[in-house]
């Protein structure tokens, strides 16, 4: 027993791991931001496409949007999560792995309840309010899907090229080869 504290040694590794993990976290948050800021400037740059050319596409990504920015308002309300970028999905992870929406619906409950002493007004009548319970409950709800088939769903070629042609010159050659192949591989 070291009556002064470890042995320098053993302190040095510790410092070492500490210094290890801070540098691992700040490499990690501008690698977050960056994609923050990228995600943005793609949002910004195809908002007028997509509002212009897809009100409907557009309002169901709205719609998606906003669902999770609940959940993640939620989640890091809760403590589930201290990342805006991962928040919702912990909100869902949170309600286990089950699809049973009652089920679900419980443990969301549960958080709610668990967290009343903090609670604002918007998150008790949100608590109340059936149909927001079940949306922010279900494993896959409609309004998710539709938002995720628009962002991820099959497109023409077409609907792709004013995109590709506005984007970041550095991304332009590697966009404009993968819609060349889609163009092809699709028929």
């Amino acid at each position: 027993i070291h009556k002064n504290g470890p042995p320098k040694r053993e302190q040095q590794r510790a410092d070492d791991k500490y210094n290890d993990v801070l540098r691992h976290l700040q490499d990690r948050d501008e690698y977050l931001q960056t994609i923050s800021d990228d995600l943005t400037d793609t949002i910004n740059a195809t908002t007028d496409f997509v509002t212009l050319g897809d009100e409907t596409g557009f309002d169901r990504i709205k719609r998606r949007n906003l669902l999770d920015r609940a959940q993640q308002a939620l989640s890091m309300k809760f403590g589930l999560s201290d990342s805006k970028f991962t928040a919702a999905r912990e909100w869902r992870l949170a309600l286990g792995p089950t699809t049973d929406v009652p089920e679900r619906k419980v443990k969301a409950r549960r958080l709610f309840v668990d967290n009343s002493h903090t609670m604002s007004e918007a998150e008790r009548m949100l608590m109340e309010s059936t149909e927001a319970m079940t949306m922010l409950s279900e494993v896959l709800p409609r309004v998710r899907m539709q938002g995720d088939h628009v962002a991820h769903g099959e497109q023409a070629p077409d609907w792709y090229k004013k995109a590709v042609h506005s984007s970041h010159s550095d991304d332009r050659v590697a966009l404009m080869a993968l819609l060349d192949y889609i163009s092809t591989a699709t028929g």
